[in-house]
């Protein structure tokens, strides 16, 4: 139950979608909830900032969701989050992003054949990044070649956080140092 003067606010972890059905998804944790559009409605407002009327059948739904973490309770309303627009249909869910061919190993099963050293330039990335996310995009697969080769990779890294998917590094890993790992923006 939401008690009176709380906000329900969604935790930084999670981000609300509209794909075929309206869905909370927790990025932390890789799970999508399929939501009733009342339920989706309610927390786009709490989102908002609006401190919404709780039904009771809607009690449940709001602590299943303070138990899973996905929303918490406060004094004051969160930061508004974006309101999503519905994706395309199909909605494309995966990205698998090669913005490398260049690699430094040279594995017989390897499909991108020789590098001939190109890199897709940060704003293109950029670009696909903000077009994922307006999709409503759920997983970003980074790769390559080796993608920690790109010569904009850590510039590339630091944006990754200022968007609302689950972005994966695929790399071979050989040039993962300590330092490298404390780095990594991805999930």
């Amino acid at each position: 139950m939401q008690p009176q003067n709380k906000f329900i606010t969604l935790t930084p972890h999670c981000s609300l979608k509209r794909l075929e059905e309206p869905c909370l998804y927790d990025i932390a944790n890789d799970e999508l909830y399929e939501l009733s559009h009342d339920a989706f409605d309610f927390l786009v407002r709490s989102s908002q900032g609006e401190c919404p009327p709780v039904r009771k059948q809607d009690e449940e739904f709001i602590q299943h969701c303070l138990s899973e973490k996905l929303i918490v309770l406060s004094e004051e309303p969160g930061p508004k989050r974006r309101v999503p627009q519905p994706s395309p249909v199909p909605s494309l869910r995966y990205l698998e992003l090669q913005i490398t061919d260049r690699c430094n190993l040279r594995c017989r099963h390897c499909y991108i054949g020789e590098s001939v050293h190109q890199n897709l330039p940060i704003d293109r990335i950029r670009k696909v990044l903000d077009e994922f996310e307006a999709m409503q995009g759920l997983r970003l697969l980074l790769s390559g070649g080796e993608p920690l080769l790109h010569p904009r990779f850590w510039r590339i890294n630091e944006t990754l956080v200022d968007y609302d998917f689950r972005s994966v590094l695929l790399s071979n890993g050989t040039l993962i140092t300590k330092e490298a790992a404390r780095r990594l923006r991805v999930h």
